[in-house]
């Protein structure tokens, strides 16, 4: 999932900067599947592997995954909001601030294995050179 002020794929430095720490929901998420991905470049194990190891050890992980909105800043949709979305597709705008924060369409999902095998492709070719 993307959106405007994302910080690319790897691109975190050496040092703790104001904007290191991961503020957003999305780039939370991310920072996951990276790891995930990370940690099975060290152990020796592909993406096809890391991604059948998805599927069949983590059901529950993948029902969050398919339930999950975020809004074009990075932010999950609450789960009120999210309910009320997928039952009506749209809503008037002042529906979408929930606890003081409004959340801006479009609303998108996210495809973890995708996303897994990206970074595993990304960090994959970081260690090979």
């Amino acid at each position: 999932m993307d959106y405007a002020s994302r910080t690319p794929l790897g691109e975190v430095g050496p040092k703790w900067e104001w904007a290191t720490p991961l503020r957003r929901a999305a780039d939370r998420r991310q920072a996951l599947v990276e790891i995930d991905a990370i940690v099975a470049i060290m152990l020796g194990i592909t993406a096809e592997e890391l991604l059948t190891i998805y599927r069949t050890q983590f059901p529950v992980l993948q029902k969050y995954e398919r339930d999950a909105l975020y809004d074009a800043n990075g932010r999950q949709l609450p789960g009120k909001l999210f309910s009320d979305y997928r039952k009506k597709s749209a809503l008037n705008p002042e529906d979408l601030t929930i606890d003081g924060v409004t959340y801006v369409e479009p609303f998108l999902g996210v495809e973890r294995e995708r996303d897994m095998e990206l970074a595993h492709k990304h960090f994959s070719a970081l260690v090979e050179v």
